[in-house]
């Protein structure tokens, strides 16, 4: 089991890295985490459409239960609950890093 992060916590951590580009995990392809909320975050990927992705809290929450189950930022395992698991993994990751370094 991985450490449990606490979704204030990482709403807090994310509202400091509003407006920043930063990249995927794995494609490492670029995204904007455009929008942090109490409750939601929202991203645009960098692509030609950049259609808006949202997350809202039990989106997010679900991610992060299934993260301290496996401990895992590999997208591929969290596919049964979504598609756009690329764009939290790797706020989550810098988080947990973020930690390490205190």
């Amino acid at each position: 089991m991985a450490e449990r992060i606490d979704f204030t916590d990482l709403i807090a951590f994310c509202k400091k890295m509003e407006g920043e580009t930063l990249n995927t995990l794995y494609q490492k392809k670029p995204f904007v985490l455009s929008k942090v909320e109490s409750e939601k975050l929202t991203y645009i990927p960098l692509s030609k459409k950049q259609i808006k992705r949202t997350q809202d809290r039990d989106f997010i929450e679900s991610i992060l239960d299934r993260y301290e189950l496996t401990g895992s930022l590999r997208p591929g395992d969290y596919i049964d609950l979504t598609v756009n698991a690329s764009y939290i993994l790797p706020l989550i990751n810098l988080y947990l890093r973020s930690k390490e370094n205190k």
